[in-house]
């Protein structure tokens, strides 16, 4: 006698809705990140500190969920278990690679001035006409 099959179709929709939910909280984070640091014409100040909390939940959510279709697909099992794994597998390296790179340090995303050089003490510029000049 073999053992009554579970209904998947209640898992196999929780997994697609994780796996969406991963790559549209994917978007949504790097369209926060874009709006925060860059704009299509002006200049963007620097982005607030709710600015930056909106990416790193983005992020954050999107890891777990694909973390999450990740432990249903293997829940799944059978052949519907190793395509959702697969599936969920690729997402979840989508939402890490995503949530390292809009999450590092902040100031990874604009340019940072050239050093100033070092001066001496007693250095006095050359103007037109002056015979002092270092």
């Amino acid at each position: 006698m073999t053992a009554p099959r579970r209904p998947r179709n209640g898992l196999i929709t929780l997994n697609v809705l994780l796996f969406f939910g991963s790559g549209v909280f994917a978007i949504v984070a790097v369209w926060f990140a874009f709006r925060a640091y860059f704009a299509l014409a002006g200049a963007v100040a620097n982005p607030t500190a709710s600015e930056l909390a909106g990416i790193d939940v983005c992020a954050g959510v999107s890891v777990l969920a694909a973390l999450g279709s990740v432990v249903v697909a293997v829940i799944i099992r059978g052949r519907w278990g190793v395509v959702f794994g697969s599936l969920s597998g690729v997402a979840l390296v989508g939402a890490l690679i995503v949530a390292a790179l809009l999450t590092a340090p902040q100031g990874i995303l604009r340019p940072t001035p050239a050093p100033q050089p070092d001066l001496p003490s007693n250095y006095q510029p050359c103007y037109s006409g002056s015979n002092t000049c270092n």
